[in-house]
């Protein structure tokens, strides 16, 4: 069929949005540190605003409304994608040491922090995946989630729509097979920090 195949289908409207990040004098460490604060203080500051608040991007929900909450549910879990697990780990430590308590000291939210790695277990892949496809924000629901490689394949949640790379994957198959654990179902946005 003229503009699809088995591997790709053309469709009327953008599935993912990528976005890359240079860093100008800092890391990528960095870089990525304080994007994925920036991105969980705007989602908080979005979920927060009241119903007699107009829609700050011109859209057609209405902030307090029930559309309104369900469409930013889609966005409050960050993934994050990393090519070694020792950076994963340093990552982790800052935002538990740093980013956590800055956000608890403005009034928001603590990230809640899972990983998909090589040596998560079996059952807590399970619990992880379980409690990411649920539809509404629950009190033990990850907001953020750091992973490797393995969650390149077979996992498939809708509320995934938000990923960050730190680095670029060496092989253009791992990136394509990656970012699209983003976007399945709702609109992707894809950073890429080199």
């Amino acid at each position: 069929t003229l503009s699809q195949s088995f591997y790709a289908e053309t469709l009327a409207h953008p599935q993912r949005l990528y976005i890359g990040v240079i860093p100008h004098n800092k890391t990528i460490f960095n870089t990525i540190l304080e994007l994925i604060e920036i991105y969980h203080r705007e989602i908080q500051k979005l979920q927060q605003l009241s119903s007699n608040t107009p829609n700050p991007y011109g859209g057609v929900l209405t902030p307090g409304t029930k559309g309104w909450t369900e469409l930013l549910d889609l966005y409050s879990t960050s993934l994050t994608y990393f090519l070694a697990s020792r950076d994963l780990n340093s990552l982790r430590t800052d935002l538990e040491g740093d980013v956590i308590p800055r956000l608890q000291r403005d009034g928001l939210m603590p990230l809640r922090i899972s990983e998909l790695t090589g040596s998560t277990s079996t059952d807590e892949v399970s619990k992880i995946l379980e409690r990411l496809e649920a539809p509404a924000l629950i009190d033990d629901q990850p907001n953020t989630v750091l992973a490797t490689s393995m969650v390149s394949h077979g996992v498939d949640i809708d509320r995934l729509n938000s990923m960050i790379f730190y680095g670029m994957p060496r092989q253009n198959s791992e990136y394509i097979q990656a970012s699209s654990r983003v976007g399945r179902s709702h609109v992707g946005i894809v950073f890429g920090c080199l």
